[in-house]
């Protein structure tokens, strides 16, 4: 299974030029029809030269096929690349635009959608039967080599088992990092389907209801579709490639689990000895009160200091303090007696003899002193 993983397996960049190798020497033959190059061991280039001429013509003027084949040859394959992405994006975008009508939704058809959700859901399923086979192996093995275990009969050997766990093991990485590689692909499929269907909305607002637009201003946008397009292509190939990897890898945990049928596993007797924790406590109240006793016991340690001549001995010194005097100040009631204020008033009326009044005012009140 590691020579297998080892052999296939690489970075998702290294399969990504690869994809794009392949369909670049596709397109070998055609590219040399129409630039006029002679194949390796075939030297009639004016032959191919008047085919290519003669492709040239049915799509562009004379003037610009002369133009084009007076190029030399890397000009000409890379004007024959940016034409290409120039024809796919024009594709594209007419595509777009009948699913438009015909649906009413504006986003190109992909089987990205499903394709990426099945195919996660098939490894982590896989990595779950993995990762639980791998539990059951481990588990065996810890009791086969408890020392305290009395194992009577042992029906699978232990190094066969120790082989199974490092296999299952194994394939539980493999298929972690095929999942990894999955999780990758399908976010950069959700970057490249949003930059597309943002090309495509700025691509339709620049046409809109045009009759002619300049090929400045439309071109770029093509060649950008085409790019992302290409780029959803090439994680789907990509998504198929780590598909088959898990699917070819299943057959190696298969063929172990032959070895190792669960039936046999299971006849396997182990004694355990009986184990009690007297401990053990269920209540949470009783939990709760054990653990307010540990935290008082922690306030109350004593600290003691010893030495030779006061070992076994023990001086009592005892410190009081003499009462003071203390004196009180209380209060004393008193009270005083304040003459009663009199006034005599004489002539209000008048007298006999007199017409008018004259108030003589005495006043009688004893004084304080006396």
């Amino acid at each position: 299974m590691q020579v297998y993983f080892d052999m296939n397996y690489t970075s998702r960049r290294e399969f990504i030029e690869e994809h794009q190798r392949v369909l670049q020497s596709r397109l070998v033959p055609v590219s040399r029809e129409i630039t006029g190059q002679a194949e390796p061991g075939f030297p009639n280039r004016h032959h191919h030269s008047e085919r290519g001429y003669s492709c040239l013509t049915e799509r562009l003027s004379p003037v610009r096929a002369g133009t084009f084949m007076s190029l030399i040859k890397k000009e000409k394959e890379q004007q024959l690349n940016d034409l290409s992405m120039i024809v796919t994006g024009i594709r594209l975008f007419n595509k777009e635009r009948q699913q438009e009508r015909r649906r009413g939704h504006r986003r190109l058809a992909s089987n990205s959608d499903e394709a990426i959700p099945s195919t996660s859901k098939d490894i982590e399923w896989e990595l779950e039967l993995s990762q639980r086979l791998a539990w059951q192996y481990t588990a065996w093995l810890e009791r086969l080599l408890d020392p305290e275990v009395e194992t009577r009969e042992c029906i699978v050997p232990l190094d066969m088992l120790k082989q199974a766990l490092y296999n299952v093991r194994q394939h539980e990485a493999f298929l972690k990092v095929i999942l990894a590689d999955v999780i990758l692909c399908a976010k950069q499929v959700e970057t490249l389907q949003t930059e597309l269907a943002t090309r495509m909305k700025l691509l339709r607002v620049t046409i809109h209801s045009k009759t002619a637009v300049p090929t400045a201003q439309v071109f770029p946008h093509f060649t950008a579709l085409a790019k992302f397009w290409s780029g959803l292509q090439d994680e789907m190939v990509l998504l198929s490639i780590l598909g088959n990897m898990m699917e070819n890898l299943q057959p190696f945990l298969a063929a172990q689990s032959q070895l190792f049928p669960d039936a046999a596993l299971r006849q396997t007797l182990i004694c355990w000895r009986p184990t009690f924790v007297k401990s053990y406590e269920w209540n949470e109240w009783e939990l709760r009160r054990k653990a307010i006793k540990l935290a008082n016991l922690r306030g109350k340690v004593t600290h003691s200091m010893q030495t030779n001549l006061s070992h076994m001995r023990r001086d009592n010194v005892t410190q009081t303090y003499l009462p003071k005097d203390v004196a009180c100040q209380s209060k004393r009631d008193g009270k005083s007696n304040v003459p009663k204020p009199q006034v005599y008033l004489a002539g209000l009326r008048g007298g006999k003899n007199q017409h008018y009044t004259h108030m003589i005012k005495t006043n009688l009140t004893r004084s304080v002193d006396d």
